[in-house]
Parts: C-alpha cells; structure tokens; sequence
C-alpha cells in the first residue's frame, strides 16, 4: 500500500486546483 499516498496527494491537489479555479472564476465575475 504504498502508492496510495501518492494517490491521495495526486487527488488534493486536483481538487484543491479546482477549487482554487473556481474561487477565481467566482471573483472574476463578481467583478464584471
């Protein structure tokens, strides 16, 4: 079981990434 910590790492940062897009797309138009 040693990959499944690179898996998990590998989904943080996927999600993280989107929210992090998400949260930029959300101000983008807030400001428009």
């Amino acid at each position: 079981m040693h990959h499944s910590k690179r898996w998990v790492f590998f989904l943080l940062k996927k999600l993280t990434n989107r929210i992090f897009n998400s949260l930029l797309l959300s101000t983008s138009i807030s400001k428009q």
